[in-house]
């Protein structure tokens, strides 16, 4: 199994299309795997894009189906094809079909290029700490684990930690309202967890509030500030949604980013 993290996705891609994946059985039974494993999307990407290091795709598509994947010439996936250039039309489909008024997963997509453009990037990859598709995700924890364990998760988590490495990265996470978040917030183990995958070091990272309403900070964000990290690494905290802020807030977010750069 390859160990580079584009290469182990082109392997990924392969053994999916042949209906041989090797995972265990805790992965063949939480997620869908008659939906294409999607590891990585593209977004207008060119050399130094911004990376996004999100959960898992989603709930299935049609286009994702095996049985749809495999009508050659159909669709943004075909067989015959690799997956760095699935990734490719993937972002294209997205972009059609999600940026729409209402649609909140095209919402993402505009600020996600909207901070690259502030940051001076050349658009988004979206890297999934999971390649495959489910339509929620309520036992993190055991995911978690399963990286732990000796099989595919565990390769593919090692190696997408590898390619983040210097690589600027930035994860988005809806949070509790309880309380004004601040540069003391805690966060969940799982957090913590692609907080490490992603390369931020919260004792190298500075917090600057994005969003406030009265006194209470509703988003802000853990910003790597260079001590032993080799890329901007940056984690958006945002009560009761998982997106990034408006206008002011995501200026705030680039502002941050632009002065940890190493």
């Amino acid at each position: 199994m390859a160990n580079n993290y584009i290469d182990l996705c082109e392997s990924l891609w392969r053994d999916w299309l042949g209906e041989s994946l090797d995972v265990s059985s805790s992965i063949e039974s939480t997620f869908d795997l008659q939906a294409a494993p999607e590891p990585y999307v593209l977004f207008n990407a060119g050399m130094q894009p911004v990376v996004f290091l999100l959960t898992n795709p989603g709930q299935t598509m049609s286009h994702q189906l095996q049985e749809n994947v495999k009508k050659d010439d159909v669709g943004p996936l075909t067989r015959n094809i690799n997956y760095a250039t699935a990734a490719q039309n993937l972002g294209v489909h997205y972009q059609t079909e999600l940026i729409k008024p209402g649609n909140q997963a095209g919402h993402r997509i505009v600020r996600m290029l909207e901070l690259s453009r502030l940051v001076g990037a050349h658009g988004v990859i979206n890297v999934e700490t999971c390649p495959f598709h489910s339509h929620s995700l309520p036992n993190k924890m055991k995911l978690l684990k399963e990286s732990t364990q000796v099989g595919f998760m565990k390769t593919y988590v090692q190696s997408l930690q590898t390619y983040l490495t210097e690589k600027p990265v930035v994860i988005v996470s809806a949070v509790s309202s309880k309380e004004s978040l601040h540069g003391e917030t805690k966060v969940s183990e799982w957090l913590a967890w692609q907080a490490q995958i992603a390369g931020l070091n919260f004792a190298a990272a500075s917090f600057t509030p994005l969003v406030k309403k009265g006194d209470k900070t509703t988003c802000g964000a853990f910003v790597s500030t260079g001590v032993g990290v080799r890329a901007t690494k940056a984690l958006v905290l945002m009560m009761g949604s998982n997106n990034l802020p408006g206008d002011e807030g995501l200026k705030l977010l680039a502002d941050a980013f632009l002065k940890s750069e190493p």
